[in-house]
């Protein structure tokens, strides 16, 4: 059984109960119980610990009970988050002593926050539009890199390894080293411990589909995700940050399908109405327009590049891009 037992490690709710009801005093290898003198009392140690080093303040609480009692309660009330070093001494008459540590972080202060100066992207997305249309039906891959992040544990780096106490010392069986809150600290990225990726595709005619993953390595803050796409699919993306003390924060990305190329069904040269693709001369050229029909039925036309020259002696004779004019639909 955990030598220690506490209500919970994470908490909000600064009274914790601590209980020791699974002690016993052993006796010694070839003896019997009359050489066992028995446990005579149990003693909590309170200490803050102090970031960035892990460092153990001076005692902040402690506590005696005799053999007959099982728990005690603690008040950890703060104004700031605060990880707690919470240390076990049991001893017997005999003067024998065993002692186990562990660690209780109170937070109800901090929350999660999304950076103004880094980015959430959707970095399989063409950069052309911002991040917003993918031309290929390859993985989709997100980076947000220092986008979420805890105010907080930023700046206060109480999760990382934690120094031993030298005037209590405890065996290493009984120190915390693995689960919740471990001696040699807790993987994070300001405070937060991991990311969810999740996502809703519509696709015409169908019934919208989503899923979700955990995003593994999520130390890198980047994901890939091989989804099932076709042209004209929309996608909305969502990661999710879940910090130390339990606060979540989502930030949302949609993201268009479209790997068609636009249609070109017509170009022309316009004279007074008439199309015609032969030109006398110069003269002749110069009252006439350059007409070109095109579209696209996904993400639609952005601009359109031409040029118009020579094709026996290379020469141009002019070029340009026209932007797309966009119009309100209007049903007559």
């Amino acid at each position: 059984m955990e030598p220690l037992q506490l209500a919970e490690r994470i908490t909000k709710n600064p009274l914790i109960k601590v209980s020791f009801n699974c002690w016993t005093d052993p006796f010694p290898s070839g003896g019997n119980q009359t050489h066992a003198s028995g446990i005579e009392s149990f003693e909590v140690y309170v200490h803050e610990v102090v970031p960035p080093n892990g460092t153990l303040s001076s005692i902040v609480f402690s506590k005696k009970v005799n053999h007959a009692e099982s728990s005690i309660s603690l008040n950890l009330k703060s104004d700031i988050p605060k990880l707690y070093s919470i240390t076990l001494e049991t001893k017997d008459f005999a003067n024998n002593v065993q002692r186990a540590r562990r660690f209780v972080l109170y937070d109800n202060y901090s929350s999660l926050n999304t950076s103004y100066e880094n980015l959430f992207r959707i970095t399989s997305a063409s950069s052309a539009e911002p991040y917003a249309w993918q031309n290929h039906h390859s993985d989709v891959c997100l980076d947000w890199k220092g986008y979420f992040y805890n105010t907080f544990f930023r700046d206060n780096e109480l999760l990382n390894p934690i120094q031993p106490d030298h005037s209590i010392k405890v065996d290493s069986i009984y120190e915390k080293n693995e689960g919740v809150l471990p001696v040699d600290g807790t993987l994070n990225i300001a405070g937060i411990l991991g990311f969810v990726f999740h996502w809703t595709r519509h696709r015409e005619f169908h019934e919208k589909t989503t899923g979700s993953d955990i995003v593994t390595h999520f130390e890198n803050q980047q994901f890939c995700k091989a989804l099932d796409m076709e042209d004209g699919d929309t996608f909305h993306i969502q990661i999710e940050a879940l910090d130390i003390a339990n606060n979540k924060l989502g930030s949302n990305r949609t993201l268009f399908i479209d790997r068609t190329a636009p249609q070109i069904v017509n170009i022309n040269l316009l004279k007074n109405g008439v199309t015609k693709l032969f030109v006398h001369d110069s003269t002749d050229l110069a009252g006439m327009i350059l007409y070109v029909k095109t579209y696209d039925s996904h993400s639609g036309i952005r601009n359109v590049k031409w040029s118009f020259g020579k094709s026996d002696t290379g020469e141009e004779l002019g070029n340009g891009t026209l932007g797309a004019k966009y119009v309100n639909e209007v049903t007559a």
